[in-house]
């Protein structure tokens, strides 16, 4: 068997982390990049965005500071408008409270789980403690986190989840530990890749600071990011010990415009090849309806503008379970609209947005449900401790989600939703370990109202 790709790197990575938590003092330098708990924040980089007043691509997180604090900073405030200016101010002070780092705490409870986990959520469970302590300097950042949860996965209600350690070399960042990510323009869920699962275990690749590239054929790309990472999922599964690899690009060719792509599959695992060449066979040569690997892929885009001084965003996801290697094309595709309106008197940005979950198992069948995020292989589906690693919703769903955003302090916001929301519409599923884990054979298939506020 070839020597595997993804070691079991993680015990050792949390004891370096620890050693180097204990050895170096908290330096004067703020954490590299903004997390999809954020919602305060993200929403105030959307709106200076939409007045073209930030010209970094906003729909890959985690979002790395840098070239971000550079815009904000070199900003006039003489020139902004009494919003912008608050929004602008309302950024630094979080950039700067990222400075402050160490260690911290962070308590959580509920009445009850949260099923439905979204873009600024920052807990999953009815009652969880997390410790940690972050560090940061030019070149290496880290942290290190600790928590105990009322739910446990595989019996181990311990977790180490958003733990990490990064090094810079150049403008790119090497990372190894559990970071949530979520990939898209939406407000609510992503069909890609978002952070309503457990974040997983990854080595990874991102670019740290997105302005343009000052070459002849890639000038009109604009500010642009990529990152990628080979991660290893649990060992409770059809295949134990799968690995997931995933990459995404993002460019703004235009003030307005930001364009995205994303490409994640599942491959190897206990028994089966896990070494570079296995994932480049399956990656080039895979791809097929009929293969071992289960792969998704997809786009996304996001317009804004602003018109007769009201901001506003019209945006679109596309992911695909296969590609039609003739037609040279994705297809069996679940989408996502949306659009978002900033209104002034309310000082709230207001959305709405439909997604669409059901898609055909090939090119040929009709059948339109219990095919996106399921496989023949990989059993357990394209999901982590049974939690889809795209949307909330998983498969088979029809959504609609309004919302409001109203910004209170920094890093503090009001977020009140209203969901209609038709799950599992056949009211059937795959047996186990796969089948939809949000509504099992269609039980409590609407639901609506969350209300929540962002910290």
């Amino acid at each position: 068997m070839p020597a595997p790709l993804l070691p079991s790197y993680y015990g050792f990575f949390m004891k370096y982390l620890i050693c180097l938590a204990l050895l170096i003092a908290p330096p004067a330098f703020a954490k590299w990049w903004i997390e999809p708990s954020e919602l305060a924040v993200r929403a105030d980089l959307q709106f200076l965005a939409d007045h073209r007043l930030l010209s970094q691509p906003l729909n890959t997180y985690p979002l790395v500071w840098s070239a971000i604090a550079t815009e904000l900073q070199a900003l006039d405030p003489q020139s902004l408008s009494t919003r912008q200016q608050a929004a602008r101010q309302r950024l630094l002070a979080a950039w700067q409270q990222d400075q402050q780092l160490g260690f911290s705490y962070q308590v959580d409870a509920a009445t009850s789980e949260n099923r439905f986990y979204s873009f600024g959520d920052h807990f999953r469970d009815k009652a969880a403690v997390q410790v940690r302590y972050q560090f940061s300097s030019q070149h290496l950042s880290g942290k290190l986190a600790a928590a105990t949860t009322t739910r446990g996965d595989e019996g181990q209600r311990w977790r180490a989840d958003d733990s990490y350690l990064a090094a810079r070399l150049g403008n790119w960042i090497i990372s190894a530990g559990s970071l949530d990510r979520y990939w898209g323009p939406s407000w609510d869920t992503s069909l890609q890749l978002s952070q309503n699962a457990r974040p997983v275990p990854m080595l990874s690749l991102t670019r740290y600071n997105s302005e343009a590239l000052d070459l002849p054929l890639l000038r009109w790309l604009g500010p642009w990011t990529f990152t990628t990472g080979f991660g290893q999922l649990e060992g409770e599964r059809a295949i134990p010990n799968a690995r997931l690899w995933a990459a995404r690009a993002s460019a703004k060719p235009l003030a307005g415009l930001e364009i995205g792509t994303s490409w994640s599959m599942l491959w190897g695992g206990e028994g089966y090849g896990n070494g570079l060449s296995d994932w480049w066979q399956d990656l080039f040569q895979g791809g097929s309806e009929q293969g071992t690997e289960n792969m998704l892929a997809g786009y996304d885009i996001r317009w804004s503008d602003v018109i007769a001084g009201v901001p506003y965003g019209l945006y679109a996801q596309v992911t695909a379970e296969d590609f039609h290697r003739e037609k040279r094309r994705l297809i069996n595709t679940a989408f996502l609209l949306g659009a978002d309106i900033y209104v002034e008197a309310l000082d709230s940005r207001i959305y709405l947005e439909f997604s669409d979950t059901k898609v055909g198992c090939s090119a040929e069948s009709r059948k339109l449900y219990n095919c996106l995020y399921e496989h023949s292989f990989h059993l357990d589906g394209y999901r982590y401790h049974r939690q889809s690693l795209g949307s909330t919703y998983d498969n088979d769903a029809l959504t609609w989600v309004a919302g409001i955003i109203t910004p209170l302090a920094t890093q503090i916001s009001w977020h009140n939703k209203v969901r209609w929301l038709r799950l599992n519409l056949d009211g059937l599923d795959l047996s186990e370990p796969g089948g939809n884990k949000v509504s099992p054979a269609g039980r409590d298939r609407e639901r609506f109202l969350n209300n929540k506020r962002s910290v």
